[in-house]
């Protein structure tokens, strides 16, 4: 299966116009429902991290609810930290996570959106990678990127939403399903964790429970579980 190109050069120029120049493309082998490519933008003086963006999970609409008909078309942004060994097989996680996570609504008949969190199927939860505890993924628009880039319109007229994916511990995952978003990101800002992806980063959370309440004036949100994976995630 190929891409559809339009898609694909719309995206690509979307990219480039509002972050910078595509170094190079990691295309899929084999796909299914959807052809999942990720473009590779390298960092620059102007911005400290390099970036990842899909392309081919909007070429489908997801399967959402009708308030949430925006988010029908989306694609998947990560952060790294610059010169991010991609080439090297153990450090090319972050391009599988993101093809997983393309590829799960059309595969489960569900959607993505900001601020959902999804996790691993696996009790206890399986990290990313040998050498990090990463298990679950949060998403948002980042704001460390244009606001210009969190949207944009397909060949067809479509509206493409781009969420950057963020990397979570099992601790810090489980505050944001008990209190809420706010609080996740308060925890976050707290630390001083931004959105590049560190696989030795310090844990927000110690523990969840005393001390791990919503923020002051922070709205509690509904508890229920994540968004599961399929096994394929690892």
């Amino acid at each position: 299966m190929t891409g559809e190109h339009s898609l694909i050069a719309a995206i690509s120029a979307h990219v480039e116009r509002c972050i910078g120049k595509i170094a190079f493309v990691i295309h899929e082998i084999e796909s299914d429902a959807v052809h999942i490519d990720v473009h590779y933008v390298p960092a620059r003086k102007a911005r400290s991290f390099d970036l990842l963006v899909t392309s081919g999970m909007s070429q489908r609409p997801m399967t959402t609810p009708p308030e949430a008909s925006e988010w029908r078309h989306a694609e998947l942004v990560a952060l790294l930290p610059p010169g991010w060994p991609l080439h090297s097989a153990a450090h090319a996680w972050p391009v599988h996570m993101l093809r997983d996570l393309a590829h799960f609504p059309h595969r489960s008949k569900t959607w993505l959106g900001c601020g959902h969190t999804i996790a691993d199927a696996e009790h206890p939860p399986r990290p990313y990678a040998p050498g990090t505890r990463l298990t679950s993924v949060f998403l948002h628009h980042s704001p460390m990127l244009p606001e210009r880039f969190t949207s944009m319109q397909g060949p067809d007229g479509k509206k493409i939403s781009f969420l950057t994916v963020v990397p979570l511990y099992e601790q810090e995952l489980q505050v944001k399903l008990r209190y809420g978003t706010a609080a996740l990101l308060a925890r976050l800002a707290a630390r001083g964790i931004n959105d590049i992806i560190d696989p030795k980063r310090q844990s927000a959370v110690i523990e969840v429970g005393d001390g791990d309440g919503p923020p002051d004036g922070g709205a509690r949100a509904r508890r229920g579980g994540p968004w599961r994976l399929p096994d394929s995630i690892h």
